[in-house]
């Protein structure tokens, strides 16, 4: 989209933050994306080429506290540390932060890719 030789001046800031203690925030942006409210589940999935989706899943993780109408977090060590040990994701990480794709049908309704290959490893 851009050349190679531009250097992005201003932050970017990320979806979903992964933290290993197993903390996991899904910022407004991402949320109201994915159609989520008080109620909602989430899981993340992973496929044969380890790519990261995540979705709407009655049986996921229930968030344990919102910050505001839409930002939620989620408490899983095993799920969080899973991601983190990812193949695109660099390792030793304490923390790391994705953006989200465009939605695609899957299983359980619509599933949105997690993009691990440009992890935002700096974010206030």
């Amino acid at each position: 989209m851009f050349p190679d030789t531009l250097q992005r001046l201003n932050p970017v800031k990320a979806d979903i933050v992964v933290h290993r203690s197993g903390r996991i925030d899904i910022r407004s942006g991402a949320s109201l994306r994915m159609g989520l409210d008080g109620d909602s589940r989430v899981s993340f999935f992973v496929d044969g080429e380890q790519n990261l989706y995540i979705g709407k899943d009655p049986g996921g993780l229930r968030p344990v506290s919102r910050h505001g109408s839409s930002f939620f977090r989620f408490y899983s060590a095993v799920t969080a540390r899973r991601i983190l040990a990812l193949p695109d994701v660099p390792r030793g990480l304490a923390r790391a932060g994705f953006r989200i794709g465009e939605p695609e049908p899957g299983g359980v309704g619509e599933m949105f890719p997690v993009i691990t290959r440009r992890a935002i490893v700096n974010e206030e």
